[in-house]
């Protein structure tokens, strides 16, 4: 946590009896410039992924900070998951990011804020990492569409056969 980052209790003044918690007792706030860095691993190599939070502005002040998440910030490797120019809204709401494939199972998360000098409050929560998964066909649509395959083959040899 550096700058004007830090955690908010749900009773806080600080939030002028503001929204609580979407979950347990406290977030996360940015005020200014401020991030907040983890080290986050168990990424499947290969695997599509995306970020989810919740965000909103301080209650006080109508426009929070703008929010960066990014993944390896400053490296050749950055991804930069979310780039929101300031979060408005009155409650938590929900952001998710484009989906990236993971080329490493470990990357460092930032969630940063780079307004300077203006009374700017953003509260977030919940951040998740999640795994896109496909859908696998049942075996029943595999056998039909199979079938319907070999049908048209069966009926393309037969009308080659009557046009000989």
């Amino acid at each position: 946590i550096s700058g004007g980052a830090g955690i908010t209790r749900n009773i806080s003044p600080f939030q002028n009896g503001g929204i609580p918690a979407p979950e347990g007792e406290q977030h996360a706030l940015i005020q200014q410039a401020g991030s907040f860095s983890q080290t986050v691993s168990g990424f499947e190599i290969g695997a599509d992924y995306t970020l989810s939070l919740l965000a909103m502005a301080r209650q006080r002040n109508p426009i929070g900070n703008d929010l960066e998440v990014l993944l390896d910030a400053g490296l050749s490797s950055e991804i930069v998951l979310l780039d929101l120019a300031a979060v408005t809204d009155s409650s938590f709401t929900e952001y998710e990011s484009a989906s990236f494939l993971a080329e490493k199972d470990t990357y460092d998360l930032t969630i940063r804020s780079t307004v300077v000098g203006a009374d700017q409050t953003t509260f977030f929560d919940n951040v998740f990492f999640n795994q896109q998964s496909f859908v696998v066909p049942e075996p029943t649509t595999i056998a039909i569409w199979t079938l319907l395959g070999i049908i048209t083959v069966g009926i393309s040899v037969v009308r080659r056969r009557r046009k000989a």
